[in-house]
C-alpha cells in the first residue's frame, strides 16, 4: 500500500476528512471519473496481531448503486502501487457487513500488510 502520505498527495484525493495514525477517510474523484466516492483507508490489526490494509468505497450521495469494476480498479490504483494484488472479498453471509455508518453498497478492497504468502 502507498504511504498515507502518498495518498494525500494524490490530486484524484479531494478532501481529508479525519486522519489517525492507522486511518484516514475523504473524498476521491477518479481520473476520467464521473462520480465521486467517499472512502475509507485504513490498516486493521486482528487479535492474533495479523495486519490487513484496507479500503471501503461507495459512491457519494447515490446509496443505492455499487461501484463498477472499472471505478473500483481506479479506486486501486489510488490507494496500492500497480505490482500489489488487492483483493474483494466476498465472506459468508452470516459475516456480511451491511454497510458503513448503515450506507448500503460499500465495497472494500482488502491487503494482509506485507502482500499475499505464495
Amino acid at each position: 500500500m502507498k504511504t498515507f502520505a502518498e495518498i494525500k498527495n494524490d490530486t484524484q484525493i479531494q478532501k481529508i476528512n479525519n486522519e489517525y495514525e492507522n486511518h484516514i477517510d475523504g473524498f476521491l474523484l477518479p481520473r476520467g471519473g464521473k462520480r465521486a466516492f467517499t472512502f475509507v483507508c485504513s490498516i486493521d490489526k486482528e487479535p492474533d496481531g495479523y495486519e490487513w490494509e484496507h479500503v471501503s468505497v461507495w459512491i457519494f450521495k447515490e446509496y443505492k448503486k455499487t461501484p463498477t469494476w472499472e471505478e473500483m480498479c481506479a479506486v486501486k490504483k489510488i490507494f496500492w502501487y500497480d505490482d500489489e494484488e488487492v483483493h474483494q472479498i466476498h465472506p459468508s453471509e452470516k459475516e456480511y457487513f451491511r454497510g458503513f455508518r448503515k450506507v448500503p453498497n460499500v465495497l472494500h478492497l482488502w491487503r494482509p500488510v506485507g502482500g499475499w504468502k505464495r
